[in-house]
């Protein structure tokens, strides 16, 4: 499918800008994650879900985490909800408050600045549970992954889920979930590597899987696609909490389209018959290195996830401008 075919079809998904709008129409966001030691994570994810266009963003943490990413943001609203293995609460209760808050939500984001406490994972595991009953989309990221990689059942055939692992992530899910699984070496052609990444994707039922790297590649099994524009050549940390905040407002958004299209042929011709999950992960990921990009020419050296975030917009504007004039112009004629 050609890039532009494919920017048409995203474009689609954007909500409007419009006064007649209500506040959650654009996505209500849930972010689980964060612990003692990793504030940052979670913050950056739910406000970068907020910057790339989502009305409302939940943070769900232990009390402290939640206390300092309060600190951080008015703009999230943080709930201290979630308990640690040394405060001895009871997880059940921490799980439901949190459940009941999923029914009003549109997508679940489980990782960021998780930690490997076992209460926490107890905790992330039945709240996954719950979202996938909810048939919410689910972004699973950071030490989430390493969960899932212990119980791949947590997100087996559940279509509306995508994974974000790095490197060493991927590496973990392929141990867990390939029994005949032999690691490449670092000089196998791209090939190799991207059908070892569809085949984890098939064992796992078709989730999305997207794979960040110099060259960042999705799959779902049967669709690859890949992003290699430019981005930021300062590796900092936060950027990959950056794209997961992005990859969850752009997954409601896509998921929302799709639902609302149905029967819709035109939609369909123009590129619409390509998978949510990869439509919007194809799009996060050049918007996060769009972002990266700019951000790394004012910033140099210097460059950190603040700076990134501080180019959402000019990034946005750059890459979905065009398109969505087009569109605009399209509907008054």
């Amino acid at each position: 499918m050609a890039n532009r075919q494919l920017l048409m079809s995203f474009a689609r998904c954007i909500p409007e800008l419009s006064s007649a709008r209500y506040k959650g129409q654009a996505g209500k966001v849930a972010v689980i994650g964060g612990s003692k030691e990793y504030t940052g994570a979670p913050y950056f994810a739910g406000i970068a879900a907020l910057k790339a266009g989502a009305d409302i963003v939940h943070v769900f943490s232990p009390e402290a985490a939640a206390m300092v990413i309060k600190t951080y943001s008015p703009e999230l609203i943080v709930h201290p909800t979630l308990t640690t293995s040394t405060e001895h609460k009871d997880l059940d209760a921490a799980v439901s408050a949190v459940g009941s808050w999923l029914e009003r939500l549109h997508v679940v984001v489980v990782g960021p600045g998780l930690g490997r406490d076992a209460a926490n994972w107890r905790q992330t595991e039945a709240l996954i549970e719950r979202a996938r009953k909810l048939d919410l989309p689910l972004i699973v990221d950071a030490d989430a992954l390493r969960l899932v990689a212990e119980k791949p059942d947590l997100v087996k055939g559940y279509r509306k889920a995508t994974l974000t692992p790095n490197r060493n992530e991927l590496d973990a899910l392929f141990k867990a979930v390939l029994t005949d699984y032999k690691p490449l070496p670092d000089d196998a052609p791209e090939t190799s590597h991207v059908e070892l990444l569809r085949k984890l994707c098939k064992a796992l039922g078709h989730v999305t899987v997207v794979r960040k790297g110099v060259t960042d590649v999705i799959s779902d099994g049967d669709t690859t696609l890949s992003v290699s524009d430019e981005g930021n050549k300062r590796r900092c940390g936060g950027q990959g909490d950056v794209l997961t905040g992005i990859l969850a407002t752009f997954t409601y958004w896509a998921h929302q389209h799709a639902s609302n299209s149905q029967g819709d042929k035109s939609s369909s011709s123009e590129g619409g018959d390509l998978e949510p999950n990869l439509l919007a992960a194809n799009f996060a990921c050049r918007y996060a290195r769009a972002c990266g990009k700019l951000a790394f020419e004012k910033a140099g050296r210097s460059t950190t996830a603040v700076d990134v975030i501080a180019e959402m917009n000019p990034a946005f504007e750059e890459l979905f401008g065009q398109a969505l004039s087009q569109l605009v112009d399209k509907a008054q004629a």
